[in-house]
């Protein structure tokens, strides 16, 4: 693939990649100023050590296995962070 679809499917990626910044940015700004995002972020965060820390038998997988919590924990933080905005306007 050369030309112009290579450069359209890499302006979409660009495009994507600010919008997700964006999304994030605006999670942050949202937990920063609002106590009632803070209390349900911090109660997200609870709820995942507490099953990170179940025995393995009885922890819900994920269906694509990621390798150690700290990269689990890093990509849940985005997802949360990237949906933040939406779960707050739906309260």
């Amino acid at each position: 693939m050369s030309g112009a679809p290579r450069q359209t499917i890499a302006q979409h990626l660009v495009d994507a990649a600010r919008d997700a910044s964006r999304h994030i940015s605006e999670g942050i700004r949202l937990l920063a100023s609002d106590p009632h995002a803070r209390l349900a972020f911090s109660a997200m965060n609870e709820a995942v050590a507490r099953a990170n820390h179940q025995p393995s038998e009885r922890r819900v997988t994920a269906a694509i296995p990621l390798p150690g919590r700290a990269q689990n924990g890093a990509i849940l933080l985005v997802l949360i962070l990237l949906n933040l905005l939406a779960l707050h306007a739906g309260r």
